[in-house]
């Protein structure tokens, strides 16, 4: 039966990958080990694929260090899976500020015609759009209670392009949002507060 001697991990390389004196045979073990589900680890299931015995996959866990291995592994694996997530929600939050200001903008210049042209709104219009405008503020400022999408005719989603946010930071886009919501909310105040 051999015996396995202690495996010294190379610092430049890291610790899941093949060290120096380590055998393709041996890493190949430890790569179906190290490749589980942490949960699932099996060094049985391990000596069971290769067809060799348990205490020799013991022997060569504990020289060649599995555990720890497999440790800094799921920590990298770990590290890498937040840095997707935390891309993903960066893209997420880009996509919902620009649906939040090209709505919060439609809603500014509909509301700029029903100031101008006279029109008289129901109060639920205006409780209506008073609480999108609440609904674009939560989304504009990342906390959402629920996602707000705009239709067009075709109930396709509506595409907005706003001139006046073209160059402008995500923060800057914030603070204009936030501005425009201020304002319906004034209007709102001025009509009373009256809801339906």
């Amino acid at each position: 039966m051999p015996k396995f001697r202690r495996l010294v991990l190379h610092p430049d390389r890291n610790a899941w990958d093949m060290q120096p004196n380590e055998t393709s045979k041996s890493f190949d073990r430890f790569c179906a080990y190290r490749d589980m589900r942490p949960s699932q680890r099996s060094l049985g299931k391990v000596a069971e694929r290769f067809g060799v015995s348990l205490r020799l996959t013991e022997e060569q866990s504990v020289k060649h260090q599995w555990v720890e291995r497999a440790r800094q592994y799921d920590a990298h694996q770990d590290v890498q899976r937040r840095q997707r997530n935390a891309e993903r929600d960066k893209i997420l939050s880009e996509i919902n500020m620009s649906s939040a200001v090209a709505a919060a903008e439609v809603t500014k210049r509909s509301i700029e015609y029903v100031r101008e042209s006279g029109v008289v709104l129901e109060p639920g219009d205006l409780k209506a759009w008073v609480a999108m405008m609440l609904d674009l503020r939560r989304a504009a400022m990342e906390q959402p209670d629920h996602v707000v999408q705009l239709k067009g005719s075709d109930d396709e989603p509506l595409q907005v392009e706003v001139a006046e946010f073209a160059g402008l930071t995500p923060e800057a886009k914030r603070q204009r949002a936030q501005e425009i919501v201020e304002g319906v909310q004034r209007l709102y105040a001025i009509d009373g507060g009256k809801t339906a």
